[in-house]
Protein backbone atom coordinates (compact mmCIF):
# COMPACT_ATOMS: atom_id res chain seq x y z
CA UNK A 1 0.00 0.00 0.00
CA UNK A 2 1.13 3.50 -0.73
CA UNK A 3 -0.10 6.65 0.90
CA UNK A 4 -1.36 9.63 -1.14
CA UNK A 5 -2.25 12.03 1.65
CA UNK A 6 0.15 14.99 1.90
CA UNK A 7 1.59 16.38 5.12
CA UNK A 8 1.22 13.22 7.21
CA UNK A 9 3.54 13.37 10.27
CA UNK A 10 5.78 10.48 11.18
CA UNK A 11 5.27 7.94 13.93
CA UNK A 12 7.71 9.52 16.36
CA UNK A 13 7.28 7.13 19.27
CA UNK A 14 6.68 3.39 19.60
CA UNK A 15 6.71 1.90 23.10
CA UNK A 16 6.13 -1.74 24.00
CA UNK A 17 4.54 -2.53 27.35
CA UNK A 18 6.78 -4.41 29.82
CA UNK A 19 4.71 -7.60 29.42
CA UNK A 20 4.93 -7.41 25.62
CA UNK A 21 1.17 -7.42 25.16
CA UNK A 22 0.59 -3.85 23.94
CA UNK A 23 2.31 -1.12 21.93
CA UNK A 24 1.78 2.62 22.29
CA UNK A 25 2.05 4.68 19.09
CA UNK A 26 1.88 8.43 18.59
CA UNK A 27 -0.66 9.45 15.94
CA UNK A 28 0.66 12.78 14.69
CA UNK A 29 -1.92 14.79 16.64
CA UNK A 30 -2.85 15.43 20.29
CA UNK A 31 -3.43 11.73 20.99
CA UNK A 32 -1.68 8.39 21.19
CA UNK A 33 -3.13 4.89 21.04
CA UNK A 34 -2.49 1.33 22.14
CA UNK A 35 -2.41 -1.75 19.91
CA UNK A 36 -2.39 -5.34 21.08
CA UNK A 37 0.46 -7.56 19.95
CA UNK A 38 -1.81 -9.26 17.38
CA UNK A 39 -2.49 -5.94 15.65
CA UNK A 40 -5.95 -5.26 17.06
CA UNK A 41 -6.39 -1.62 18.16
CA UNK A 42 -6.92 -0.67 21.78
CA UNK A 43 -7.59 2.44 23.81
CA UNK A 44 -6.85 5.97 22.55
CA UNK A 45 -5.52 8.58 25.02
CA UNK A 46 -6.62 12.21 24.63
CA UNK A 47 -5.93 15.24 26.81
CA UNK A 48 -2.85 17.00 25.47
CA UNK A 49 -3.33 20.38 23.81
CA UNK A 50 -0.50 19.91 21.32
CA UNK A 51 0.97 17.13 19.20
CA UNK A 52 2.20 14.17 21.26
CA UNK A 53 5.91 13.53 20.63
CA UNK A 54 6.88 10.74 23.02
CA UNK A 55 5.50 7.96 25.22
CA UNK A 56 6.98 5.54 27.77
CA UNK A 57 5.60 2.75 29.97
CA UNK A 58 6.36 2.53 33.67
CA UNK A 59 8.34 -0.63 34.52
CA UNK A 60 5.29 -2.18 36.23
CA UNK A 61 3.12 -1.51 33.17
CA UNK A 62 0.53 0.38 35.20
CA UNK A 63 1.18 3.88 33.87
CA UNK A 64 2.18 5.60 30.64
CA UNK A 65 3.98 8.92 30.37
CA UNK A 66 3.56 11.20 27.37
CA UNK A 67 5.15 14.47 26.31
CA UNK A 68 3.85 16.97 23.78
CA UNK A 69 4.05 20.33 22.05
CA UNK A 70 1.94 21.82 24.86
CA UNK A 71 5.14 21.76 27.01
CA UNK A 72 3.63 19.26 29.43
CA UNK A 73 4.14 15.69 30.55
CA UNK A 74 1.10 13.65 31.48
CA UNK A 75 0.77 10.35 33.29
CA UNK A 76 -2.04 7.95 32.43
CA UNK A 77 -3.52 4.78 33.84
CA UNK A 78 -4.03 2.06 31.24
CA UNK A 79 -7.79 2.69 31.28
CA UNK A 80 -7.15 6.17 29.84
CA UNK A 81 -7.49 8.13 33.09
CA UNK A 82 -4.99 10.98 33.45
CA UNK A 83 -3.32 10.63 36.85
CA UNK A 84 -0.86 13.55 36.85
CA UNK A 85 0.08 16.70 34.94
CA UNK A 86 3.80 17.58 35.03
CA UNK A 87 4.49 21.20 34.14
CA UNK A 88 7.75 23.13 34.15
CA UNK A 89 9.32 22.74 30.72
CA UNK A 90 9.28 25.82 28.50
CA UNK A 91 9.18 24.07 25.15
CA UNK A 92 8.06 20.90 23.40
CA UNK A 93 8.72 17.75 25.44
CA UNK A 94 10.57 15.53 22.98
CA UNK A 95 11.53 12.53 25.10
CA UNK A 96 10.60 10.75 28.31
CA UNK A 97 11.69 7.71 30.30
CA UNK A 98 11.32 5.99 33.68
CA UNK A 99 13.75 5.01 36.41
CA UNK A 100 14.21 1.25 36.85
CA UNK A 101 12.14 1.13 40.06
CA UNK A 102 9.39 3.21 38.41
CA UNK A 103 9.24 5.97 41.02
CA UNK A 104 10.96 8.70 38.98
CA UNK A 105 10.66 10.10 35.47
CA UNK A 106 13.19 11.78 33.18
CA UNK A 107 12.22 14.16 30.38
CA UNK A 108 13.95 16.30 27.76
CA UNK A 109 12.63 19.41 26.06
CA UNK A 110 13.18 22.03 23.42
CA UNK A 111 14.13 24.35 26.31
CA UNK A 112 17.50 22.50 26.46
CA UNK A 113 16.85 21.10 29.95
CA UNK A 114 16.59 17.57 31.28
CA UNK A 115 14.17 17.33 34.18
CA UNK A 116 13.63 14.72 36.88
CA UNK A 117 10.21 14.15 38.46
CA UNK A 118 8.57 12.08 41.12
CA UNK A 119 5.80 9.73 40.04
CA UNK A 120 3.27 12.05 41.73
CA UNK A 121 4.33 14.91 39.43
CA UNK A 122 6.68 16.76 41.76
CA UNK A 123 9.75 18.15 40.01
CA UNK A 124 13.03 16.98 41.57
CA UNK A 125 15.68 18.73 39.48
CA UNK A 126 16.37 20.62 36.26
CA UNK A 127 19.66 19.54 34.64
CA UNK A 128 21.40 22.18 32.51
CA UNK A 129 24.39 21.80 30.22
CA UNK A 130 23.00 21.21 26.75
CA UNK A 131 22.84 24.24 24.45
CA UNK A 132 19.98 23.09 22.24
CA UNK A 133 16.88 20.90 22.36
CA UNK A 134 17.08 17.50 24.02
CA UNK A 135 16.49 14.69 21.54
CA UNK A 136 16.69 11.59 23.75
CA UNK A 137 16.94 10.58 27.41
CA UNK A 138 17.52 7.21 29.06
CA UNK A 139 17.82 6.02 32.65
CA UNK A 140 20.50 3.36 33.15
CA UNK A 141 19.05 -0.04 34.21
CA UNK A 142 21.32 0.01 37.27
CA UNK A 143 19.60 3.23 38.38
CA UNK A 144 22.96 4.96 38.95
CA UNK A 145 23.25 7.04 35.78
CA UNK A 146 21.23 9.04 33.26
CA UNK A 147 22.00 9.74 29.61
CA UNK A 148 20.81 12.65 27.50
CA UNK A 149 21.44 13.62 23.89
CA UNK A 150 20.98 17.03 22.35
CA UNK A 151 20.86 18.75 19.00
CA UNK A 152 24.04 20.54 20.19
CA UNK A 153 26.20 17.57 19.09
CA UNK A 154 26.72 16.28 22.64
CA UNK A 155 25.73 13.27 24.71
CA UNK A 156 25.90 13.76 28.48
CA UNK A 157 26.04 11.29 31.36
CA UNK A 158 24.72 12.35 34.76
CA UNK A 159 24.57 10.72 38.16
CA UNK A 160 21.05 9.81 39.27
CA UNK A 161 20.91 12.97 41.40
CA UNK A 162 21.72 15.14 38.36
CA UNK A 163 25.45 15.65 38.96
CA UNK A 164 27.34 15.82 35.61
CA UNK A 165 29.74 12.92 34.95
CA UNK A 166 30.79 12.61 31.30
CA UNK A 167 30.25 14.41 28.01
CA UNK A 168 31.13 13.45 24.44
CA UNK A 169 30.52 14.91 20.98
CA UNK A 170 31.71 14.64 17.42
CA UNK A 171 28.90 12.47 16.07
CA UNK A 172 26.64 15.23 14.82
CA UNK A 173 23.17 15.45 16.29
CA UNK A 174 22.37 12.29 18.26
CA UNK A 175 18.69 11.38 17.95
CA UNK A 176 18.50 8.33 20.21
CA UNK A 177 20.38 6.79 23.13
CA UNK A 178 19.70 3.42 24.76
CA UNK A 179 21.46 1.56 27.58
CA UNK A 180 22.21 -2.13 27.32
CA UNK A 181 20.23 -4.18 29.89
CA UNK A 182 23.36 -4.63 32.05
CA UNK A 183 23.93 -0.86 32.10
CA UNK A 184 27.49 -1.15 30.76
CA UNK A 185 27.07 0.13 27.20
CA UNK A 186 25.24 3.10 25.73
CA UNK A 187 24.15 2.77 22.11
CA UNK A 188 24.00 6.04 20.14
CA UNK A 189 22.11 6.70 16.91
CA UNK A 190 23.44 9.88 15.32
CA UNK A 191 23.71 11.80 12.08
CA UNK A 192 27.29 10.54 11.68
CA UNK A 193 26.36 6.93 12.36
CA UNK A 194 25.80 4.25 14.99
CA UNK A 195 28.23 4.16 17.94
CA UNK A 196 28.71 2.19 21.18
CA UNK A 197 30.06 3.75 24.37
CA UNK A 198 31.08 2.61 27.82
CA UNK A 199 31.27 6.07 29.42
CA UNK A 200 32.98 4.84 32.60
CA UNK A 201 35.78 3.12 30.69
CA UNK A 202 36.29 5.18 27.52
CA UNK A 203 36.23 8.94 26.94
CA UNK A 204 34.71 8.59 23.47
CA UNK A 205 32.25 6.21 21.77
CA UNK A 206 33.40 3.57 19.30
CA UNK A 207 32.10 4.04 15.71
CA UNK A 208 30.29 0.93 14.45
CA UNK A 209 28.40 1.81 11.27
CA UNK A 210 28.91 5.12 9.47
CA UNK A 211 25.48 6.01 8.14
CA UNK A 212 22.89 8.44 9.45
CA UNK A 213 20.79 6.69 12.11
CA UNK A 214 17.84 7.72 14.31
CA UNK A 215 16.02 4.96 16.23
CA UNK A 216 17.76 2.41 18.45
CA UNK A 217 16.84 -0.38 20.88
CA UNK A 218 18.40 -3.39 22.65
CA UNK A 219 17.10 -6.93 22.87
CA UNK A 220 15.91 -7.95 26.35
CA UNK A 221 18.96 -10.16 26.96
CA UNK A 222 21.41 -7.54 25.68
CA UNK A 223 22.79 -9.81 22.94
CA UNK A 224 21.65 -7.57 20.07
CA UNK A 225 20.88 -3.95 19.28
CA UNK A 226 18.59 -2.82 16.44
CA UNK A 227 19.30 0.47 14.68
CA UNK A 228 17.04 2.40 12.30
CA UNK A 229 18.80 4.35 9.55
CA UNK A 230 17.86 7.22 7.28
CA UNK A 231 18.11 5.23 4.04
CA UNK A 232 19.24 1.74 5.02
CA UNK A 233 16.19 0.35 6.82
CA UNK A 234 16.77 -1.43 10.12
CA UNK A 235 19.95 -3.32 10.86
CA UNK A 236 20.59 -5.61 13.81
CA UNK A 237 24.05 -5.86 15.39
CA UNK A 238 25.39 -8.12 18.13
CA UNK A 239 26.67 -6.49 21.32
CA UNK A 240 30.21 -6.26 19.89
CA UNK A 241 28.92 -4.27 16.91
CA UNK A 242 28.95 -7.05 14.30
CA UNK A 243 26.13 -6.80 11.74
CA UNK A 244 23.85 -9.86 11.88
CA UNK A 245 20.54 -8.99 10.14
CA UNK A 246 19.22 -6.46 7.64
CA UNK A 247 15.49 -5.66 7.62
CA UNK A 248 13.83 -3.84 4.73
CA UNK A 249 10.85 -2.54 6.68
CA UNK A 250 9.60 0.00 7.32
CA UNK A 251 10.36 1.69 4.01
CA UNK A 252 10.96 5.26 5.19
CA UNK A 253 13.35 7.03 7.54
CA UNK A 254 13.07 5.19 10.86
CA UNK A 255 12.00 7.60 13.61
CA UNK A 256 11.66 5.13 16.50
CA UNK A 257 11.93 1.46 17.30
CA UNK A 258 11.60 -0.90 20.24
CA UNK A 259 12.06 -4.60 20.82
CA UNK A 260 9.35 -6.76 22.35
CA UNK A 261 10.26 -7.60 25.97
CA UNK A 262 11.25 -11.25 26.15
CA UNK A 263 10.56 -11.80 22.44
CA UNK A 264 12.10 -11.43 19.00
CA UNK A 265 9.54 -9.05 17.49
CA UNK A 266 10.49 -5.47 16.66
CA UNK A 267 8.21 -2.45 16.32
CA UNK A 268 9.34 0.49 14.15
CA UNK A 269 7.84 3.85 13.27
CA UNK A 270 8.93 5.90 10.26
CA UNK A 271 8.80 9.47 9.05
CA UNK A 272 6.12 8.66 6.48
CA UNK A 273 3.47 7.88 9.09
CA UNK A 274 3.95 4.10 8.99
CA UNK A 275 4.57 1.72 11.90
CA UNK A 276 5.42 -1.93 11.40
CA UNK A 277 5.70 -4.95 13.72
CA UNK A 278 7.59 -8.04 12.66
CA UNK A 279 10.00 -10.85 13.47
CA UNK A 280 13.51 -9.38 13.69
CA UNK A 281 15.20 -12.77 13.33
CA UNK A 282 13.29 -13.89 10.23
CA UNK A 283 13.08 -10.37 8.82
CA UNK A 284 9.35 -10.77 8.16
CA UNK A 285 6.77 -8.04 8.78
CA UNK A 286 3.56 -9.21 10.50
CA UNK A 287 1.26 -6.19 10.67
CA UNK A 288 1.38 -2.44 10.36
CA UNK A 289 -0.33 0.87 11.07
CA UNK A 290 -0.54 3.72 8.57
CA UNK A 291 -1.51 7.26 9.53
CA UNK A 292 -3.76 7.86 6.54
CA UNK A 293 -4.63 11.16 8.23
CA UNK A 294 -3.42 12.60 11.55
CA UNK A 295 -5.19 10.75 14.36
CA UNK A 296 -6.90 8.33 11.95
CA UNK A 297 -4.80 5.16 11.67
CA UNK A 298 -5.40 2.23 9.35
CA UNK A 299 -4.27 -1.18 10.64
CA UNK A 300 -3.50 -4.05 8.27
CA UNK A 301 -1.71 -7.40 8.05
CA UNK A 302 1.41 -7.96 5.94
CA UNK A 303 -0.81 -9.74 3.43
CA UNK A 304 -2.70 -6.48 2.83
CA UNK A 305 -5.82 -7.55 4.73
CA UNK A 306 -7.27 -4.73 6.84
CA UNK A 307 -7.56 -5.34 10.58
CA UNK A 308 -9.20 -2.02 11.43
CA UNK A 309 -9.92 0.88 9.09
CA UNK A 310 -12.50 3.49 8.12
CA UNK A 311 -13.77 2.26 4.70
CA UNK A 312 -14.14 5.82 3.41
CA UNK A 313 -10.54 6.72 4.26
CA UNK A 314 -9.25 3.46 2.83
CA UNK A 315 -10.96 4.02 -0.51
CA UNK A 316 -10.10 7.70 -0.85
CA UNK A 317 -6.56 7.84 0.53
CA UNK A 318 -4.90 4.47 -0.08
CA UNK A 319 -3.86 2.43 -3.10
CA UNK A 320 -2.42 -1.04 -3.75
CA UNK A 321 0.64 -1.34 -5.97
CA UNK A 322 0.43 -4.76 -7.62
CA UNK A 323 3.00 -6.53 -9.78
CA UNK A 324 1.37 -8.24 -12.76
CA UNK A 325 2.50 -11.53 -14.29
CA UNK A 326 4.39 -9.61 -17.00
CA UNK A 327 6.36 -7.71 -14.36
CA UNK A 328 4.61 -4.38 -14.89
CA UNK A 329 3.31 -2.48 -11.86
CA UNK A 330 -0.36 -1.60 -11.56
CA UNK A 331 -2.04 0.80 -9.14
CA UNK A 332 -5.45 -0.27 -7.81
CA UNK A 333 -7.96 1.26 -5.45
CA UNK A 334 -8.70 -1.00 -2.45
CA UNK A 335 -12.13 -1.91 -3.86
CA UNK A 336 -10.54 -2.88 -7.19
CA UNK A 337 -7.91 -4.96 -5.42
CA UNK A 338 -10.46 -6.78 -3.29
CA UNK A 339 -12.63 -7.46 -6.35
CA UNK A 340 -9.65 -8.94 -8.16
CA UNK A 341 -8.80 -11.14 -5.16
CA UNK A 342 -12.43 -12.36 -4.98
CA UNK A 343 -12.45 -13.12 -8.71
CA UNK A 344 -9.22 -15.10 -8.44
CA UNK A 345 -10.61 -17.08 -5.49
CA UNK A 346 -13.79 -17.84 -7.44
CA UNK A 347 -11.80 -19.05 -10.41
CA UNK A 348 -9.76 -21.38 -8.21
CA UNK A 349 -12.97 -22.89 -6.82
CA UNK A 350 -14.27 -23.49 -10.35
CA UNK A 351 -11.02 -25.17 -11.33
Amino acid sequence: MNQKWEGIPGVESVAWSPNGEQIALTLGDETFQLWRSDGSPGRKFAGHEGRVRCTAWSPDGQLLASGADDESLRLWATDGTQTALLEGHEGTVWCVGWSPEGERIISGSADATVRLWQRDGTEIASLKGHESRITSVAWCPTGAQLASAGADDTVRIWKADGTPQHVTGGGGRTDSVAWSPDGQTLALAAKAGFRLWNPDANPDPTPVFKAGSRGIGWSTDGSAVAVGFYRRGVRVFDKSGKLTTVLHWPGGVVESLTGKPGGKDLACGDRGGFACVGDAELGEAEWGVLLARPGQPVTFRASGEFIDADPEIVESDLVYVVERDDGAMEILKPSEFQARIAAAAGKRRED
